[in-house]
């Protein structure tokens, strides 16, 4: 019989599941994730060597016996000396262009009583504020969209692409002359069918076409390729720049494509503080003048990933003013957003987990989550508008289709 593979149980939790990388036979976790002690060491040659921290990265660890070899191999080691070069060649590329040099803030210990009296005194506050739910405004927009919508059994995805690219056609973001942003493209499966949307749809006008994707990876399988070459009106211009938007020059960027137009931006799922670098992304391209903004979708998600700093000077001034939210207490909100989508998991009820620190079971603390989610975007729509946009929330889906269904509209008035 075959023996059983073992795997490093360490949660990991930024992605919401286990480590999984396969063990030695002689260790409980894998070797990044051994604590502190005597299971970082072993005996070699007659000498003991012991895992280290490895310095350019702390996050991963390596034998001190072979650190001077690592450092000369390291993959950060290799992904700097790729950005230093990148920010030689590519002049939209600048380091911490949309942050100013800002570094994230350290956030203290949790502090659990003081978390659950600040989790009732802002949810008192809510429901003063706010005493309607967001409207729900789905759009089964169909152009462009049908062969993946027959193709597919679980439509979850194509459901939302509908609805957002719906949006964009409803509010006449579609059409002639534009330079489409996706930000956070990933594939850039969302462009892909944006580009089939503005093909078939009778009632768009879009000769050439031109998409920029934006993303820090560089991942597998990209659509770029077939992105070219399965259009059938006019010509399409796709560019990919690998990048964080913290580091993106965007005016820059659209001025150095082949045919810079009015920019329409959008992101179907735009994680945590990515989309509030996009936010100040898009506010610091506006200061150049030949920069023409239209607009910006953005389906958002993961704000228990943002930075509170780097959130807009009037997002942190809404929350304070309206829920007197500072540093510490934006730990505890963004940790609160987590709780929407937290869901009741088989063989549990929606009245189960009162044990929790806050003493609410899962359904109260659904709804908190819900309403922790809105505070943040609510403060950054309050922020869009200080700058002079028009700016929306809206449910573009149901919460059956995504529990992550919010996203916001922004729109140049002028």
């Amino acid at each position: 019989m075959s023996e059983t593979i073992r795997r490093c149980p360490y949660f990991l939790p930024n992605k919401g599941r286990p480590c999984g990388v396969q063990l030695r036979s002689d260790t409980q976790y894998c070797y990044n994730h051994l604590p502190q002690g005597k299971l970082f060491s072993k005996t070699k040659n007659g000498k003991t060597v012991t895992r280290v921290p490895c310095p350019l990265d702390p996050s991963h660890t390596v034998w001190s016996d072979k650190l001077s070899r690592h450092l000369k191999t390291c993959n950060t080691l290799k992904k700097k000396l790729e950005f230093e070069s990148n920010v030689s060649k590519f002049p939209w590329l600048v380091v911490d262009f949309n942050v100013q040099g800002e570094f994230a803030l350290e956030n203290k210990p949790l502090d659990y009583t003081e978390f659950a009296a600040f989790v009732r005194r802002f949810s008192d506050t809510y429901k003063q504020l706010y005493s309607s739910d967001l409207e729900m405004n789905q759009i089964d927009y169909k152009y462009g969209l049908e062969e993946r919508m027959n193709e597919v059994s679980n439509r979850k995805h194509v459901t939302q692409q509908a609805s957002l690219i719906g949006h964009m056609a409803h509010e006449n973001l579609l059409g002639d002359g534009t330079t489409y942003v996706e930000f956070g493209c990933g594939r850039g499966e969302f462009a892909r069918y944006l580009l089939r949307a503005l093909d078939t749809d009778p009632g768009l006008v879009a000769s050439d076409k031109q998409v920029l994707l934006i993303d820090r990876q560089s991942p597998r399988m990209k659509f770029d390729t077939k992105m070219r070459e399965e259009h059938t009106r006019g010509a399409v211009c796709v560019t990919r720049f690998k990048t964080d938007i913290k580091d993106l020059d965007l005016a820059t960027a659209v001025s150095s494509l082949e045919i810079p137009g009015k920019v329409v931006g959008f992101s179907k799922h735009l994680c945590g503080t990515a989309t509030d670098l996009t936010l100040r992304c898009l506010l610091n391209a506006r200061k150049d003048p030949k920069f023409q903004f239209s607009g910006f979708l953005v389906a958002m998600c993961c704000r228990h990933a943002c930075k509170y700093n780097w959130l807009l000077e009037e997002s942190r001034t809404y929350l304070k003013e309206k829920f007197g939210v500072g540093q510490q207490e934006f730990l505890y909100l963004s940790k609160m957003a987590c709780w929407a989508t937290s869901g009741v998991r088989p063989g549990m009820s929606e009245n189960d987990g009162a044990d929790h620190f806050t003493g609410l079971n899962l359904r109260d603390r659904t709804e908190i989550g819900r309403q922790a989610r809105r505070a943040i975007d609510e403060s950054r729509a309050h922020a869009m508008k200080q700058h002079g946009f028009s700016a929306k929330l809206f449910n573009y889906v149901s919460a059956d289709v995504s529990m992550e269904n919010s996203c916001m509209l922004i729109k140049n008035i002028c």
